[in-house]
């Protein structure tokens, strides 16, 4: 972990991995657009990171998790995933 932050956000999207998840997989059914969700995206984003940096790479996943979002490209960036 990179700064203090980032323990409460990865509780929030632990949180959201255990308890929402799984609900909205069954209301709306498990069509999502990655192959790593945004929420397992977020968690590596804030282990590497750190919660204040990786915030706006978390927020434009997010963007584009939805069908009227226009870019075309993946959101992935070097420093999330690594080499």
């Amino acid at each position: 972990m990179k700064d203090i932050v980032s323990l409460p956000v990865l509780v929030l999207i632990r949180f959201y991995q255990v308890v929402f998840s799984p609900f909205f997989s069954v209301i709306f059914g498990a069509n999502c657009r990655y192959e790593v969700t945004c929420s397992q995206f977020a968690e590596k984003a804030v282990r590497r990171n750190g919660a204040i940096r990786a915030l706006p790479q978390i927020l434009l996943r997010l963007l584009s998790c939805n069908p009227w979002f226009t870019f075309r490209g993946e959101v992935k960036r070097e420093g999330i995933y690594g080499k």
